[in-house]
């Protein structure tokens, strides 16, 4: 059986081989493109699944429902959000309630769910003003003060 002269590139050392030592690098040559075939079939699909898996879930518009209340305020000016952006009231009667439909009540000022009473012209000791915010029925902010601005933000749920 005659040697064989192998160049191996990577260290670019000369070394000789047997035949039997070439037919088993060979085989594991060909072990080893079947595995990176495997790799390049398996790996797509993988990816494919945690794709759909982590993706986000589309949601329907939330019921969000915002109130003021007060048993000695008789009125206040207001400020909340729904889906088209701020609205402001003045001299709303209490007590007030609204629902109204936005994307996300958790999300950020200005998109999530937010609502602010200021009755100034009122105020005056134990003169107590409460904002709530509920999202699908659940309590998610709750403020209750006699400063005369009491404020409520979806992203901060807040009980006091």
């Amino acid at each position: 059986m005659a040697n064989t002269v192998i160049c191996d590139s990577a260290r670019t050392t000369l070394r000789t081989e047997s035949p039997r030592r070439l037919r088993h690098g060979a085989r594991f040559a060909s072990s080893l493109t079947t595995s990176r075939w495997n790799f390049v079939v398996t790996l797509p699909a993988v990816l494919a699944v945690a794709v759909v898996l982590l993706a986000p879930t589309a949601r329907a518009s939330d019921v969000v429902t915002y109130e003021v209340d007060s048993y000695v305020i008789p009125m206040v000016n207001l400020e909340y959000a729904d889906q088209s952006g701020r609205k402001l009231l003045q001299s709303v009667q209490l007590p007030w309630r609204l629902e109204v439909t936005l994307d996300d009540p958790r999300g950020p000022a200005g998109r999530g769910a937010e609502l602010r009473a200021d009755w100034r012209p009122f105020t005056g000791f134990s003169r107590w003003v409460t904002v709530r915010i509920y999202e699908g029925g659940n309590l998610l902010c709750q403020s209750t003060l006699d400063v005369g601005d009491a404020t409520c933000y979806g992203n901060t749920p807040h009980i006091s």
